[in-house]
């Protein structure tokens, strides 16, 4: 069992966090992690891509791989999409502001039941 320490001058015995506590927050990292997507990551993820050889035929005939234009590409199309989701936020902030945080990720998780729902027919084939 993990113990928070009080501060010394307060005096009193270490407090126990409670298993039930950890199990949430790794949850909420785990939901966190799962609906913010690739976007916060881009500077990892963009390299991991050209790596991988995506946008592999911008490149010149001759040039290594990865060269500049793939991270070009890359660059620009996720830069693109933090602009889109800065729109999407205004809609989602207000949602938010007028209806409090319980309403606006229920709705939010809503959504992405429904997009993963929709994705399922496509990926199975």
């Amino acid at each position: 069992m993990i113990v928070a320490e009080e501060t010394p001058s307060q005096g009193s015995a270490p407090v126990a966090i409670p298993f039930v506590t950890w199990v949430r927050l790794l949850g909420l990292f785990a939901v966190a992690i799962t609906c913010g997507g690739i976007l916060p990551g881009q500077a990892v993820f963009s390299e991991l891509f050209a790596n991988a050889g995506v946008f592999q035929s911008s490149c010149m005939q001759g040039e290594t791989i990865p060269c500049d234009s793939q991270f070009l590409q890359m660059a620009s199309i996720m830069n693109s999409l933090s602009g889109i989701m800065m729109l999407v936020a205004l809609p989602s902030g207000m949602l938010f502001d007028s209806h409090g945080g319980q309403a606006a990720g229920t709705l939010g998780c809503g959504i992405l039941i429904a997009g993963l729902g929709l994705l399922v027919p496509l990926v199975a084939g």
